[in-house]
């Protein structure tokens, strides 16, 4: 059984078989928000929604929906389909950050910074996640640990402006 990804490009929207490091999934819709002007958020995301009507089971077309549905502001059903994604692949680290967005997006910051550290641990240096660790800390009343994890970005990459924030409103 092959893996069966998605090309999104010129809206063909139908799984094909490949074997590739990054996913034509990935590819396809980076290409498209690369295209800027040309193609608008709202095609980016009737495509991942057609891709996923078509390829559910494919985890690349179920991370971006997921991702989707976080924008969409559904973080109920983001989780559902990060665990699902989880289940297949523990230490997928994408499936990991959108549950933890998604634990945050419900009030669950424990939970949320639980799985942004698990993933920090697989994946370090991720200036994004370390921002968001660093807001689910500050959230939490954790001030000397988001502390620590603005400055790490910041050490970084010293142009992070969330992480500069994040600071700003720990000085405050």
């Amino acid at each position: 059984r092959g893996s069966s990804v998605l090309s999104m490009s010129v809206g063909l929207g139908m799984c094909v078989s490949a074997q590739s490091n990054l996913s034509d999934v990935q590819r396809d819709i980076r290409n498209m928000r690369m295209a800027g002007s040309d193609i608008s958020e709202e095609e980016i995301d009737e495509k991942i929604e057609e891709a996923y009507e078509k390829c559910a089971h494919d985890p690349e077309v179920k991370t971006e929906y997921a991702n989707l549905e976080l924008k969409r502001d559904h973080p109920e059903s983001a989780e559902h389909l990060a665990q699902e994604l989880l289940e297949e692949n523990e230490q997928n680290v994408r499936a990991m950050n959108i549950l933890a967005r998604s634990y945050m997006k419900q009030g669950k910051q424990n939970q949320a910074i639980g799985i942004l550290e698990k993933a920090d641990v697989l994946s370090p240096k991720n200036t994004d996640r370390l921002v968001e660790l660093g807001n689910a800390l500050f959230k939490n009343g954790d001030l000397g640990k988001a502390k620590k994890c603005f400055a790490s970005v910041l050490e970084i990459d010293d142009q992070k402006t969330e992480a500069a924030a994040g600071m700003g409103k720990i000085h405050l």
